[in-house]
Formats: structure tokens, sequence, C-alpha cells
């Protein structure tokens, strides 16, 4: 048998209950409990005394006020209030009251106030960056986006394709489409045929227009396909006689082919061919219409002004020119319609 700690009393463990054991620890606690004293301070606000009880050893942190009441009611120093100043009116400068030969102010060690020109609206543009190089060219994703498009890099902008320089001696193949094997329907030139008949069967699918997209979409309802076969390899500057040379050779042959030309177009295969009457019509209404346009040359013009220079949105604009659709205005600022207007327009700017 043990002896109560606390009591004395004979128990099996140490205490003999719990009140016993609480008395027992609380007095082996106080050995280790932090001494506090008080001291008496000085109200920085109302300079009275007040009374606090602080560590013996010394205390981190310290009441400087007497009261909540003082303690809301502190302000700044003078000092501060100059640094303040200083950085309001950094922030909120105007153009034209920097002076000339501004440098960059430095609000601390890691991030920097940096003064920069817009480069599509020449506005003054004033970053907070950490970074020491700032690649900041635009005020605003407006100003971005607009001078993408001027710049052509937007695709409302109709860009003039360069010509194609290709190397004289580079060769290339004649090939022809059959079905069945050694019925020639079709003749053709291409670098890479397989390529260009897997292009031709998609075409065929989303369009079907012409004689061979029709002839390609009959052989796909039966599950099948056009059969390749390369003719001949020539040199790109003679291929375009080739293809007129096969072409007239399976036709005196007796092969219906689909063909659309006689060859040696390219792209062009409206060579050698006259509209029809239907189209005729089409081409001369619409070249009246456009005589009768709603929009003269001075009102383009103006609108010119308000979308690139008074930067005016398509909707405001579309409020004074009413009788426009909206989707004809973003051609117009495009350029989509009257280039030769827009070109001298950007070119006299």
């Amino acid at each position: 048998m043990n002896e109560c700690l606390q009591c004395g009393e004979p128990v099996k463990n140490k205490y003999c209950n719990v009140s016993c054991q609480n008395r027992h620890q609380s007095k082996f606690r106080k050995r280790y409990r932090v001494k506090m004293i008080e001291k008496i301070k000085e109200c920085l606000k109302c300079n009275d005394e007040f009374t606090i009880r602080v560590k013996e050893s010394g205390s981190d942190y310290e009441k400087d006020y007497c009261s909540r009441k003082c303690a809301n009611s502190k302000t700044h120093s003078e000092e501060t209030k100059n640094k303040i100043r200083e950085g309001v009116v950094k922030n909120n400068i105007k153009n034209k009251d920097i002076p000339k030969n501004y440098t960059n102010y430095y609000l601390n060690k890691s991030t920097k106030i940096i003064y920069k020109n817009c480069e599509f609206c020449d506005d003054l543009m004033i970053k907070k960056d950490t970074k020491i190089n700032n690649n900041t060219k635009f005020c605003s994703v407006d100003c971005s986006n607009e001078h993408k498009r001027l710049m052509g890099k937007d695709k409302s902008i109709i860009k003039i394709k360069k010509p194609r320089i290709v190397d004289p001696n580079k060769k290339t193949f004649i090939y022809c489409l059959e079905y069945p094997v050694g019925v020639v329907r079709y003749v053709g030139k291409s670098d890479n045929p397989e390529r260009r008949l897997k292009r031709q069967i998609n075409e065929a699918i989303n369009r079907n227009k012409n004689r061979r997209d029709k002839w390609i979409n009959s052989l796909l309802k039966i599950d099948d396909k056009p059969i390749l076969r390369v003719i001949e390899e020539v040199k790109y500057s003679e291929w375009q006689d080739r293809e007129m040379y096969w072409i007239n050779l399976y036709k005196t042959e007796g092969c219906d082919l689909v063909n659309g030309t006689d060859g040696g177009e390219g792209s062009n295969g409206f060579k050698n061919k006259s509209h029809s009457e239907e189209t005729k019509q089409k081409i001369s209404t619409s070249l009246i219409n456009l005589k009768n346009c709603k929009l003269s040359d001075d009102q383009v013009i103006e609108i010119y002004d308000l979308y690139f220079k008074q930067k005016e949105s398509i909707k405001n604009i579309h409020k004074k020119y009413n009788n426009v659709s909206i989707d004809y205005l973003y051609t117009i600022t495009g350029g989509g319609v009257r280039k030769n207007l827009f070109n001298e327009y950007f070119n006299n700017i």
C-alpha cells in the first residue's frame, strides 16, 4: 500500500481521490508560474498615469494608452504625413505635371512605380511592378486589341498574300484517280498526291458542289474511294503543260473525266470560261446596289474617325447610323469593304 501524496492516507496509487490530486498538482505548478509585477506608465494621448501588469523578466509588448478611446484617436506624425502625400501625388500624377526628365519611383526595395506611355493612344501609364524590367506596352486590353488589328495580326483585317516563290527545278507529280482500276476519271497535279487525295475526299464530304465532289461521294456511299496512280514526275516549271497534255490525251481516248477545266490553271479554275446569264444578272444587281449604298465616302471616313481617333464603340456608332447593321460597321472598320478608301485613310494619318 502507498500513501496519498496530499493527505497521507493509504492508497493503491498516488492519490486517494481527484480533489487531492488537483490540490497537490496546483502546488507543484505554482513553482513554475510566471511572476507578474505592476508597472506605472504614462498615456501617450492624455498623459494620465495608469497601471499595467507585466512579466518580471520583461515584456516584448506593453500598452501605451490608458484606454481604447485614446488608442483610436492617435494620428500620424508630420513626417509620415509628408511621405503619404508624396506617394499619393506620384500615383495620381497627370501627364502635363510630369517633368521631361522624370525618373522611376521606388516604393520599397521590391516594388517599383513605372511611368510609360501607351504605344497606341500615347496616354501615360503608371504601373506598380515587382520586376525590374516591365514589358507592358499598352494601357488597356482595348488598346492592345486595336493595335493588333491595325498591324494585321487580327483575322478581321484582310491580309495581302505574298506570291509563292518556288524553285523551277523542284519536282512535282501528275497523278490520276481511277475507279475501277484502269478507268481514269480525274487528272491533277500535287507535290504530295496522297495528302491531296485525303483533302479532296474531305472537300467532297463537306462541299459536294462540282462533278469531282459528286463522283467521290458516290464512291463513298458504297464504302469505297478513288484509286490513286502517279502518272509522271516533272519539273515545277513544266507541270502546267504536262497536266494539259494528259487531260487532253485521256479525253481523246474516251475517258469521262470529272475535271472542271482543261488543266494548267492551278487554283484558278475559271480560266477560259464565261459566266452564265443568271450569274451575270446577280453581278449586275449587286453593282447597282453598291452604287445606291446607304453610306457615302464622307460618312465612311467619319466612321473611321469615330472608331480609330475618338475611340467610340461600334454600338455608339450604330446609334448614329441606325440604318446600317452592326455587322456591316464591323466590316467597314475592319477593312472588309471600301478597301481603297481604308488604305488611303491610314496612309494619310
